[in-house]
Formats: structure tokens, C-alpha cells, sequence
């Protein structure tokens, strides 16, 4: 999935924290962490679980190319990255089933619930997001520095 969802991060940073003798370093590259969200964040989320019932209709490509289509409205060229390029490896690529797109969504859109302790996070942890990415991505890997 693009528009800068990263459910891969989430489960790397939940799995640092719960067992940080395990990792000797982690990288987190375009992702969000379960942190008080802003308003837009929330509404955001929610607009996200809103794509589940139009992918069961026309298929989870088509509403991904329309997510990425409307982001690149709000948030300008480039959020993306180079899509079309994207959707040539995807072509020659496994095929997502639309009810495993549904359970990608409904665990990205309700992941503001597990519980984080960053505090137990002891390991070196780069954190990489690119500058068109999408806000709540932006705001939480910045206020992450220390």
C-alpha cells in the first residue's frame, strides 16, 4: 500500500519495545507509532476505514490509486513517490486479496490502541521519512528526535 502507511514500522517499533534484549539496532523508515493524534490525524484514520466497503466493490488498486490521487491534492507532487513505478514491480508481483487489504487497513487504522512503552526502546533506532510525506507520518518521526 503507498500513501505512507507503513504497518511494518509499527509492528518493528512494538516489537523493540516489548523485547529489547532481542535487537542490537532498528530502523524505522516512513511510519507512525500509537501517539495522541491531532484532529486531522483522526479524521484521516477514519477516512482510511472508509476505503474498505469501495475496495470490496472495484478492488483495492483502483481505491489505492484514488487515495494516492487525493493525497497528492492535499498534500502536493511527490507524496507518492514515483507511483507509476510502483505500480510496474506490483504488476509483476503477488496480488493482494481485497479482504487482506481490509485487515492491512483495520490494523493500521486502529493501531493508535496497542500500547508503546518507546522508554523500553534502548537500541541505536534511525528514524527516516522523506519530505513529501504525509503529515501525521512528518509530525510523529520529527517530534521523535531526541
Amino acid at each position: 500500500m503507498v500513501c505512507g502507511l507503513s504497518m511494518g514500522g509499527c509492528i518493528a517499533m512494538t516489537f523493540a519495545a516489548r523485547h529489547p534484549d532481542r535487537l542490537s539496532g532498528l530502523v524505522l523508515a516512513d511510519t507512525f507509532g500509537p501517539v495522541p493524534l491531532t484532529v486531522g490525524d483522526r479524521l484521516w484514520r477514519e477516512a482510511l476505514r472508509l476505503t474498505i466497503p469501495p475496495a470490496r466493490l472495484v478492488g483495492y488498486e483502483r481505491v489505492e490509486r484514488g487515495m494516492v490521487w487525493l493525497q497528492q491534492r492535499l498534500s502536493g507532487a511527490g507524496v507518492a513517490g514515483d507511483y507509476g513505478r510502483i505500480e510496474a514491480i506490483r504488476d509483476r508481483g503477488p496480488r493482494m486479496a481485497t479482504e487482506e487489504f481490509a485487515k492491512v487497513i483495520r490494523a493500521i487504522a486502529s493501531f493508535h490502541r496497542t500500547r508503546v512503552d518507546f522508554g523500553a526502546i534502548r537500541v541505536p533506532t534511525l528514524l527516516l521519512y522523506g519530505e513529501h510525506e504525509t503529515g501525521v507520518i512528518r509530525r510523529q518521526m520529527h517530534g521523535s528526535r531526541r
